[in-house]
């Protein structure tokens, strides 16, 4: 009977020992899953943040070539509403110079039928 309680209390011991060491197990996998599931987060945020700094410097980039895009265009409205003046300004010369022969020779023939 002393050996058989002997046995127990060793069998009781070693039983005691693994549920220690499943515990410690345990804990020591919630610890690194803990570890594990911060390193995500660390990525995931850090990686966030990348992309929403890529998007940021993307969309500046955006804004300036619209930008450049809007004065280029008013650049070539003001070079076509300068051409057009400036050929309106030919044309009244050019009416002027008709004008003015047409006078000359309307005198000479007055000159001529007189």
């Amino acid at each position: 009977l002393a050996q058989s309680g002997a046995g127990v209390t060793e069998l009781s011991a070693r039983l005691e020992a693994e549920r220690n060491a499943r515990a410690a197990a345990e804990q020591d996998m919630v610890a690194k899953l803990s570890s594990l599931n911060q390193a995500v987060a660390a990525g995931q945020d850090g990686l966030q943040q990348s992309v929403q700094q890529r998007l940021e410097v993307l969309e500046s980039r955006l804004g300036v070539e619209r930008n450049d895009w809007i004065a280029r265009q008013l650049e070539l409205r003001e070079e076509v509403n300068s051409g057009d003046q400036q050929a309106v300004l030919r044309m009244h010369d050019l009416a002027a110079q008709v004008r003015t022969e047409l006078d000359a020779m309307e005198r000479r023939l007055a000159i001529q039928d007189s």
